[in-house]
C-alpha cells in the first residue's frame, strides 16, 4: 500500500542517492544487494527490509530515524 509516508521515505531514499552522486550499482555494491533491489527502493516501488536499513544509512550518511521518520 502506497501511503503518504512511503512516499515521503522514498523520497528521501531518492534524493539522498541522486545527492550522493553514486548510481544505484555502486549504492547497491556498497551495502550488498543486487541494482534491482536499490532500484525498487529509488523508484518508489518498496521500502527497503530491516536488514537493508543500517547498511542503507551508513552509505548514505543519514541515521535510521532520520530515514524513516522515527523522530516524527
Amino acid at each position: 500500500m502506497y501511503t503518504p509516508y512511503v512516499e515521503r521515505v522514498h523520497n528521501r531514499i531518492y534524493n539522498l542517492i541522486v545527492e550522493s552522486g553514486m548510481t544505484q550499482t555502486e549504492v547497491a555494491r556498497q551495502i550488498g544487494c543486487t541494482k534491482n533491489l536499490v532500484n525498487g527502493w529509488f523508484n518508489g516501488y518498496h521500502l527497503p527490509s530491516a536488514e537493508y536499513i543500517a547498511p542503507l544509512c551508513k552509505v548514505l550518511g543519514v541515521s535510521a530515524d532520520w530515514l524513516l521518520e522515527v523522530d516524527k
